[in-house]
């Protein structure tokens, strides 16, 4: 979390510091929920996919191997859903950064 606040600082510093005031953080904003809208969706899909399919071939592999690649196909999975929840909640944040934002995606 304090990475987030450390980037959202780092982003206000340089963007006052070239002088172009705050049009280009709503802008930058606006790049982030284009990002979040577009790119996520297809994120959750394939790390479900992914998931499933490593849990497939897990079930057919020798124990010792067959909880690596399960571990594997869990921490896909704990992606996609963590994808998911960004892909849902990110827009609201962000709506609430910039007031020229529209929150649906």
């Amino acid at each position: 979390m304090n990475s987030t606040y450390l980037l959202l600082g780092a982003l206000l510093v340089v963007t006052l510091a070239l002088g172009t005031g705050f049009t280009q953080v709503q802008n930058t904003t606006d790049a982030v929920k284009q990002f979040l809208c577009n790119i996520l969706p297809l994120v959750v899909f394939l790390a479900v996919i992914f998931a499933a399919l490593l849990y497939g071939i897990s079930q057919v592999l020798p124990s010792e191997q067959k909880a690596r690649v399960g571990q594997f196909a869990g921490a896909a999975l704990v992606t996609g859903v963590l994808a998911a929840i960004v892909y849902v909640i990110g827009p609201t944040i962000l709506g609430l950064l910039s007031t020229n934002l529209s929150v649906q995606c």
